[in-house]
């Protein structure tokens, strides 16, 4: 079962939702689709940095999917635990705001299968859970 979100959440209960996940994912995906990073977007990869696992160019990730004639987008990849989900809210404390602050965008969870946990599509403010029980 998948839970869709009518509403963004912020504050508390976004650092909440972040820390609840922790448990089941293992790692944490961040789109830069800009190839020069904002100041805001170089402070948080500093801020993540030894959580980084992996750095590639892709044109999907977990709700969106870009057409060839578009450049890549640069994903991140990050180590997923309490620590990383407290930066991350550190750095933007609202589910739909990624864009605002100039942030990477499309955060996405995943487990140690590469299954989605959690994923959002900044651009139309979605974001979705999948609820099934972990495995």
């Amino acid at each position: 079962m998948t839970l869709t979100f009518r509403d963004e959440v912020r504050g508390p209960a976004f650092l909440e939702l972040l820390l609840a996940l922790t448990p089941r994912a293992r790692t944490v995906g961040l789109v830069q689709d800009d190839a020069d990073p904002t100041p805001a977007a170089e402070a948080l990869a500093e801020a993540l940095g030894d959580a980084l696992l992996r750095r590639v160019e892709s044109r999907s990730w977990p709700g969106s999917e870009i057409p060839d004639w578009a450049p890549p987008s640069v994903v991140r990849t990050y180590r997923y635990d309490d620590d990383v989900a407290r930066t991350l809210y550190r750095a933007c404390p609202a589910m739909y705001r990624w864009q605002a602050r100039a942030l990477p965008v499309d955060l996405h969870l995943t487990d140690g299968r590469g299954r989605t946990v959690l994923g959002t599509t900044t651009s139309e403010d979605d974001t979705w859970v999948d609820m099934r029980m972990a495995d």
